[in-house]
């Protein structure tokens, strides 16, 4: 599983994990770019780690989310009661195809969806809520506050760069 970004909360450390591998093999031993070696894999289940910022005994735990579903950035994780939140942008693939032939960079870029996902952390339940995008949105920030440490705090808003 590839995951290029995380979220921190108070409790845990949360990654996208999504289907998309390196064949090591054509990188070390064909020629190939690590670009031309990362293969996509849109039918294999994609998912968040819950890696737990307490306990060193506790065990990670993957929760499913839309298979083939890629987040190059996650936006934010907090925890309220016993729920934790992660909002992030999805696709329905990777992007760095997108990345080339420069200078024409990110000319079609995948539709996104906002999404929080929300875990029940005693029972594992899950919950997810999208809103599909007609564009693509990348790069996401919490609005800035006067709390230095707001990314672990619920947020009402977040800006997301239009491509």
């Amino acid at each position: 599983y590839y995951f290029h970004d995380f979220a921190l909360s108070p409790s845990h450390a949360v990654f996208h994990c999504a289907p998309y591998t390196v064949r090591i093999l054509d990188f070390l031993f064909k020629g190939k770019t690590f670009q031309e070696a990362l293969h996509w894999e849109p039918n294999a289940p994609s998912g968040l780690l819950l890696m737990s910022r307490g306990e060193a005994d506790e065990d990670s735990v993957f929760i499913p989310t839309s298979s083939g579903e890629y987040c190059l950035h996650l936006v934010n994780a907090f925890t309220e009661r016993d729920r934790l939140s992660v909002d992030y942008i999805a696709t329905s693939g990777p992007v760095y195809d997108q990345y080339h032939p420069l200078p024409h960079l990110l000319r079609n870029m995948r539709e996104g969806a906002c999404c929080r996902v929300t875990i029940d952390l005693k029972t594992g339940a899950s919950h997810t809520i999208q809103h599909r995008l007609d564009e693509h949105l990348e790069f996401p920030a919490l609005m800035p506050g006067l709390d230095r440490n707001s990314g672990l705090m619920a947020a009402r808003f977040s800006w997301m760069h239009h491509v």
